[in-house]
């Protein structure tokens, strides 16, 4: 029998240690089917991005060689230097983490490590978990949307890669990513965060930005990546950027169920709103819709009927902020209440949350690990507030508003309509391995 067919595959030393720490061995011994691991640090550290640094801290003892390269303008030859590699280079340096993959030679990774080291040649050592190659994910484990778009968090690199600014142009991590020069909690470079991010190269279009966006400048739908890197991707109890570069497509969303940016941000309105407007102001063709995506706002297809996937994304973005300012903040606490008690305790979490940061539910008492009869109570409490608030604000929208939000002209729930989803809902089981 083969060492890697003897060795769970969740094993930290089969698996976590190729990423969760710098030179890690797993150090298989078949003979004696036990690990002897080893590991260069704990964690991420400098030679996991630079490389060996030994050849660099002896030749740097000589006080001359350090003035030398004081004064030299080229790159220092002991040490990798991400910024000094071609885009695609310095993107396999993150790539060596911010990825799925399998190592090509999974019995010499366990008794070796993967062996790739910055700078190298990560096509020896790494088959990336690419959407047309089969390796996506099988089983419950999820990987991709159905188009190919990745979401699972980690594994940014899967995303870049399928972008045209990366495919076709000099696009890498570094180009919006900074270690050192960054707010930690993204490692953003400075103005990064800001439309600059795509503008470095697309200047043409920050001169026009209103008449390409059809939306206000200095509004939500006119920052870049709001459309073009929305928050389709799950993990760490959150939502995350998608950092496949795309373009909303209401048809994909039909075919493969993958949320797109405009029915992100404007939760309360149809696939067809979105179609249209698509159609009007790019020249898409119109998508081919089934009656419920013609009537019933999609942002509530993707929480009520969807699978887990659907409904934790549709759930973080009914507490954001650009979604709320887009959609209103007086209908969505009611939905919200059906995901309290969802199966699953990430989807649960993420509706809790988003259900605290709207206006009128901040006090409510509830713990997503709690006992279920506990979370229903919870739920139901939430219901009722929602009802009471919903009839309050009643006249701020017109009776076909209501409709889309499957409520009546008073802004009552259609419970029916609502079970109906809900009963229908996707129960397929998904396991995204963060």
């Amino acid at each position: 029998m083969e060492a890697s067919a003897q060795v769970s595959s969740s094993e930290w030393r089969a698996r976590c240690i190729q990423c969760h720490s710098v030179g890690g061995i797993p150090g298989w011994d078949e003979t004696r089917s036990q690990y002897d691991a080893t590991v260069a640090e704990f964690g991420i550290s400098c030679e996991a991005c630079h490389g060996p640094g030994r050849e660099h801290i002896e030749y740097h003892r000589n006080p001359v060689n350090r003035y030398r390269e004081h004064l030299s303008d080229e790159p220092d030859p002991t040490i990798v230097n991400p910024a000094n590699l071609s885009p695609r280079k310095s993107t396999e340096v993150c790539a060596q983490c911010h990825t799925s993959f399998d190592p090509h030679d999974h019995d010499f990774f366990l008794r070796n490590g993967v062996g790739y080291r910055a700078g190298g040649d990560q096509a020896a050592t790494h088959a990336h978990h690419e959407f047309s190659s089969g390796r996506a994910g099988s089983g419950e484990f999820t990987t991709f949307w159905k188009d190919g778009t990745v979401c699972v968090g980690g594994d940014e690199y899967l995303g870049l890669a399928e972008s045209p600014c990366f495919q076709a142009g000099e696009m890498s991590c570094l180009s919006c990513h900074s270690m050192h020069d960054s707010d930690p909690s993204d490692q953003l470079k400075k103005e990064m965060e800001t439309d600059q991010a795509c503008l470095q190269c697309h200047e043409g279009i920050g001169e026009r930005i209103t008449e390409h966006t059809h939306h206000a400048a200095d509004s939500a739908g006119s920052r870049c990546y709001n459309c073009h890197m929305p928050h389709s991707t799950y993990a760490l109890f959150t939502a995350m950027r998608s950092h496949r570069i795309t373009s909303p497509d209401a048809q994909s969303s039909v075919e493969t169920g993958t949320p797109n940016a405009c029915n992100l941000c404007h939760l309360d309105q149809t696939l067809e709103w979105t179609s249209d407007r698509l159609s009007e102001w790019y020249g898409q063709p119109r998508a081919e819709l089934s009656e419920d995506h013609r009537s019933t706002a999609a942002s509530l297809l993707w929480l009520l009927r969807g699978n887990a996937a659907q409904r934790v994304i549709s759930g973080w973005h009914m507490g954001w902020e650009e979604s709320v300012k887009a959609s209103g903040s007086d209908w969505q606490a009611s939905f919200l209440a059906s995901l309290l008690n969802d199966d699953y305790a990430m989807v649960r979490f993420v509706a809790g949350s988003s259900l605290s940061r709207l206006p009128g539910y901040k006090d409510i008492e509830y713990d997503y690990i709690g006992d279920p009869e506990i979370r229903q109570k919870a739920a139901d409490e939430v219901f009722a507030r929602s009802q009471q608030r919903r009839t309050e604000s009643s006249q701020s929208r017109l009776p076909e508003q209501w409709r889309r939000l499957l409520s009546d002209s008073e802004g009552a729930h259609r419970k029916g309509d609502v079970k109906a989803l809900l009963d229908a809902q996707d129960k397929t089981p998904v396991i995204i391995a963060e």
